[in-house]
């Protein structure tokens, strides 16, 4: 059996081009995500909140945008736990949790 460690963490600029490649996925359902990620490159003074980027291994898997909303991309069953286990750990900080209605349960 291969095992892969699994880690979640903030984003930063050196990871947009990773990030892009994952709302790259599905770009019409990843539009705020993809904007956000564009126009800020991923640095927390502009952001408005935080990305969080989902790992497996040294790959970037899925990200969910923390700021007024939470708007998970590409989330896994794995990797909405990861995200709600960690909001619900920061306290709210988000009115909201928008996207796909599978990714939305898994938070």
């Amino acid at each position: 059996m291969v095992r892969t460690s699994q880690s979640l963490r903030v984003l930063g600029p050196p990871d947009v081009a990773a990030g892009l490649e994952v709302i790259g996925a599905d770009p019409v359902v990843n539009v705020f995500a993809d904007y956000r990620t564009r126009i800020t490159q991923l640095d927390p003074r502009w952001l408005g909140g935080e990305m969080w980027g989902y790992f497996e291994g040294d790959r970037l898997a899925s990200m969910c945008h923390v700021g007024a909303n939470l708007v998970p991309v590409n989330a896994s069953p794995q990797a909405g736990v990861a995200g709600g286990d960690r909001a619900a750990r920061s306290g709210p900080r988000s009115s909201t949790i928008v996207g796909p209605r599978e990714s939305v349960a898994l938070l």
